[in-house]
């Protein structure tokens, strides 16, 4: 009978312990923390690049990136191709316009504060280290 009653026991401590842990409020399971979703690069991003605007439609998969957007400027629409990687929110694309050479955008995605960012800078087709801050939509 006291072998019963001390497993009981050692039961109610343990199941206690992991609800104790589990409320404590420090991190992704008390919606406080960052997950992984939120770090992803799927969705739809958009912001200004000098006198630019730029939308960008994105899907990643098992750290590969790739989708299509567009560039405004002026008036004048252009269409984006982008491919790239992705591992924890740091990115690297490559993203592409039929007319124009490719540029590289590099950085990380930012959960806080928010809203959700893109954060990096552009290289190439005429950029030297533009900053470019995308807001997810």
């Amino acid at each position: 009978m006291r072998l019963g009653i001390a497993v009981r026991i050692a039961f109610v401590a343990a199941v206690a312990t992991v609800t104790m842990g589990l409320g404590c409020g420090e991190g992704a399971l008390d919606g406080t923390g960052p997950t992984a979703s939120s770090k992803s690069l799927s969705g739809t991003w958009s912001g200004p690049i000098i006198d630019l605007t730029m939308s960008l439609t994105l899907t990643e998969s098992s750290g590969a990136v790739s989708g299509s957007g567009t560039m405004v400027q002026s008036g004048q629409s252009f269409t984006l191709s982008v491919s790239g990687t992705s591992d924890n929110g740091a990115f690297s694309l490559t993203i592409a316009e039929a007319s124009h050479a490719p540029f590289t955008y590099s950085g990380t995605v930012q959960t806080s504060p928010s809203p959700i960012r893109m954060v990096g800078v552009g290289n190439g087709a005429g950029f030297n280290n533009e900053p470019i801050t995308l807001t997810k939509q």
